[in-house]
């Protein structure tokens, strides 16, 4: 999966989602203490952002794990 999204790159929806995904476990972690994400390994890249930003913008130790 992600072999072919390096190949191909993303679409404009593919982005979005992936960013909004992300700033919505940063704001799961900000009002509930979420410390894991979980998905499938398709989401492995949103996961990721979103364990970026939350590490980057609140210094929090977030996790992501992909089934």
């Amino acid at each position: 999966m992600v072999m072919s999204i390096m190949r191909q790159g993303l679409t404009f929806f593919e982005f979005g989602y992936m960013l909004m995904q992300s700033y919505d476990f940063y704001i799961l972690n900000q009002k509930y203490g979420c410390k894991m994400q979980f998905g499938g390994n398709g989401q492995w890249s949103n996961i990721i952002g979103g364990v970026e930003l939350t590490r980057k913008k609140a210094g929090e130790q977030v996790y992501g794990m992909t089934l």
